[in-house]
């Protein structure tokens, strides 16, 4: 059988000739009909992606928010240790003095003690 002229179809209650012009057209079509649904297909695709991109940009944005709270946090942090270094300071500073002031009141104590001798 050759194809490039013509071709007959059985098994329909009427036998029609098919020709390799037909053959091509229902190609075509079915090509266009298969384009059409990839074309839509890209496009759910594109939608899709941008909304992605969409949430993608809004997660983005709540994790700056979020490294800008810890930035804030952390300068709290660092005031507050230096206020316990200051206070660390004093304390240290008074215990200094607080040891300076019972080693004076002791040699002032011996001193007496030993003039009442």
């Amino acid at each position: 059988m050759i194809m490039a002229e013509s071709t007959i179809t059985t098994g329909v209650a009427d036998d029609r000739l098919v020709t390799v012009s037909d053959l091509r057209y229902e190609l075509e079509r079915e090509r266009r009909i298969t384009d059409a649904h990839f074309a839509n297909v890209l496009i759910r695709i594109e939608a899709i992606h941008n909304t992605f991109d969409q949430r993608f940009e809004q997660v983005d944005k709540r994790f700056e928010q979020v490294d800008k709270r810890f930035e804030q946090v952390d300068k709290r942090f660092d005031r507050i240790d230096a206020r316990f270094d200051a206070l660390d300071e004093r304390l240290r500073s008074n215990k200094t003095l607080l040891i300076l002031a019972v080693s004076t009141a002791s040699s002032i104590a011996s001193v007496v003690i030993s003039l009442l001798k």
